[in-house]
């Protein structure tokens, strides 16, 4: 008996099993079911089609000219690296070969000499002429042996195998940190080590105190050599120079894993250098103090200085760069700031140093925690700490740019628009004064217009006045407190209007600290002692007051054994200027300032007139003489 057609609204009987749905169908919903699958075949050639024709038009000739240029560089390297052993090993063999003639053309010059002076003093003896003879014997002796001299010279062929390049296909993707294996193995630092390391394809580089050390890949140590040098900051690898940077705070040092030499390098001036990162063809160098700078230098012919980008284009100014890393024209760097405790990951270009994204760790840095990260062969980031692993990179359809950077653009832009609108803010000066500062957003054609008027508004009449004598007694009478308060340690100046406010006690000591509720917090900042301060100036004569040169017409006093410094681990210390300012208003209030040129090395300014002829009452360490000065003031 026929079955019915599969179709319900289909009444004919079935004439045929469709083999693709399984169903029993009548003739003609056969052919609807074949035309069907035939339209579905349509779109697919259509596909096909715009592949064929996108694959003849696939243009990767520039990619793979970028990589031809890169083997044609490694080949330049190895001919460079040829000729130069060759013309080393020449001359070595040269010189060789002068030593052993210069010897024999010493002897011959001597007998020579010998001889003439005989033959004009016409004073010879028999056994004069036996030892002339003996000499002339065997130099013709010596002579002969040199014409059949065989130097030694093993030559190695040179091993080239096809481990030199590696070339693979690979595919970009995101990193899947579950998938990495575990510890492979763990190296237990010695005490007194730094930890920054690098490697190249063949060695890891690390320092094991008191030497460096170069492991091969199975962490095994295979070469060392004394390091008697300062702190490492941070070490890198050069392909170009073919050896290993190392940072030390002031200087910089090449490690040659061939020579086992470390060689300082002259042609990069002493600062306070902090982590470093290397392309084919450059260097860059961050600066260990707040504000950062990022400092570009040429590897060849000679390690230059080019170009240096400074805060704010860096950081600002409460910010410290912390790591650098460099990778397919991107500098990677890790920014710390110090106030407000917080860590972040930026990536820049690095021709021009231009923003690409900024992305908040989400870590409080209120340790002394040392970051490191590195790139991977994806191009991701990966930051590590010695207290936390962090990945950052955008998953799956998801932005390219953090929510946290749009958020910032946005703000920027209504910034930027609020032309017209305005905001006040208060300012404390070091004697109490308060000032109330108000400021307009306006467009680059509004500036000059603001500055004509604010020149206009401030211009004012003003009448020369007379102090009476009660009132020169009275202001006098101030000047002698504030001068016998200040220089006995009695009376503590305090400045700073921030969340840190600072605190010099002269004689005793330079604090800086923040008052929360009924809690202080201190850092030391210097201590005053006598011994210290002598070394100081004595090691520093430019810090020298004299009256004879205009740039030293202030007084240094040196504050040493601060608290110590995460950054340096170091004491904080503190160079105190007193320094001559004369109002208008005659005022001998004194004006403070506190900055930090270098990490935990600060320099505390202090402004009055009553500091005008202090250079005249110093000691010969440059040191205020309190009987002197105080007698001075006395007399006024």
């Amino acid at each position: 008996m026929l079955q019915p057609c599969a179709n319900i609204t289909c009444k004919c009987a079935s004439c045929a099993l469709c083999h693709c749905c399984q169903q029993n169908v009548c003739i003609p919903h056969l052919n609807e079911h074949n035309e069907n699958f035939n339209s579905q075949l349509n779109p697919l050639a259509d596909s096909i089609n715009a592949l064929n024709h996108r694959f003849k038009t696939l243009y990767i000739h520039e990619t793979v000219h970028d990589y031809h240029q890169k083997l044609k560089q490694w080949r330049l390297d190895c001919y460079q690296k040829i000729d130069h052993l060759f013309e080393e090993k020449c001359q070595e063999l040269d010189q060789l070969v002068a030593d052993i003639l210069d010897k024999q053309r010493d002897k011959l010059s001597h007998i020579q000499s010998e001889i003439s002076k005989r033959i004009h003093s016409k004073e010879i003896t028999q056994q004069n002429i036996e030892s002339f003879t003996s000499n002339i014997s065997q130099l013709n002796d010596e002579l002969k042996r040199i014409e059949h001299t065989n130097i030694q010279c093993n030559i190695s062929p040179l091993i080239i195998n096809d481990s030199l390049i590696y070339l693979r296909k690979t595919n970009k993707k995101d990193i899947d940190l579950s998938s990495l294996s575990s510890v492979y193995k763990e190296i237990q630092y010695s005490p007194g080590s730094y930890c920054p390391l690098a490697c190249n394809d063949r060695l890891l580089l690390i320092h094991q105190a008191p030497n460096l050390c170069f492991m091969d890949t199975e962490m095994v140590i295979v070469k060392q050599i004394l390091w008697s040098h300062d702190a490492i900051r941070d070490i890198c690898w050069s392909s170009t120079l073919n050896q290993f940077i190392v940072i030390e705070e002031n200087n910089i040092f090449l490690v040659n894993e061939n020579t086992m030499s470390i060689e300082s390098v002259e042609t990069i001036e002493k600062r306070r250098w902090f982590s470093c990162a290397c392309s084919d063809t450059y260097l860059f160098l961050t600066t260990g103090v707040r504000g950062s700078s990022i400092v570009e230098f040429r590897l060849s012919p000679l390690i230059t200085a080019i170009k240096e980008w400074k805060s704010p284009n860096t950081c600002t100014k409460d910010e410290f760069i912390n790591g650098i890393v460099y990778k397919n024209d991107i500098l990677a760097l890790t920014i710390k700031n110090k106030i407000e405790k917080t860590l972040r990951l930026e990536l820049r270009s690095y021709e021009k140093l231009n923003h690409i994204w900024s992305f908040p760790l989400n870590i409080i840095c209120n340790q002394n925690i040392a970051f490191r990260f590195c790139s991977f062969s994806c191009d991701e980031c990966p930051t590590e700490s010695n207290r936390h692993t962090i990945s950052c990179y955008p998953q799956e359809n998801t932005p390219q740019k953090p929510r946290n950077l749009r958020k910032l653009e946005y703000e920027q832009h209504q910034l930027l628009s609020r032309t017209g609108e305005g905001a006040q803010f208060t300012m404390t000066s070091a004697d109490g004064t308060t000032f109330i500062i108000s400021y307009t957003y306006a467009n680059d054609d509004d500036i000059n217009d603001l500055s004509k008027k604010d020149n206009r508004d401030v211009t004012n009449d003003v009448t020369s006045s007379t102090p009476s004598e009660n009132e020169q007694q009275s202001s006098n009478k101030n000047i002698f407190e504030f001068v016998e308060g200040f220089f006995s340690g009695r009376d503590c100046l305090i400045g700073g209007s921030g969340w840190w406010q600072y605190e010099i006690c002269y004689g005793k000591h330079v604090i800086q600290f923040h008052d929360e509720e009924e809690k202080r917090t201190i850092i030391v900042l210097g201590i005053w002692n006598h011994q210290k301060h002598v070394e100081w100036i004595n090691t520093n004569p430019n810090k020298k007051s004299d009256s004879n040169i205009k740039e030293r017409q202030y007084v240094s006093l040196y504050y040493a054994d601060g608290d110590i410094c995460e950054l340096t681990n170091m004491p904080r210390v503190v160079e105190v200027k007193l320094r001559c300012l004369i109002r208008e208003n005659k005022s001998h209030v004194p004006a403070m300032y506190l900055v930090e040129p270098e990490s935990c090395s600060y320099v505390l300014g202090i402004e009055s007139s009553v500091f005008c002829d202090l250079i005249d009452y110093i000691d010969e360490n440059g040191i205020p003489d309190y009987d002197k000065l105080m007698k001075h003031f006395y007399e006024q």
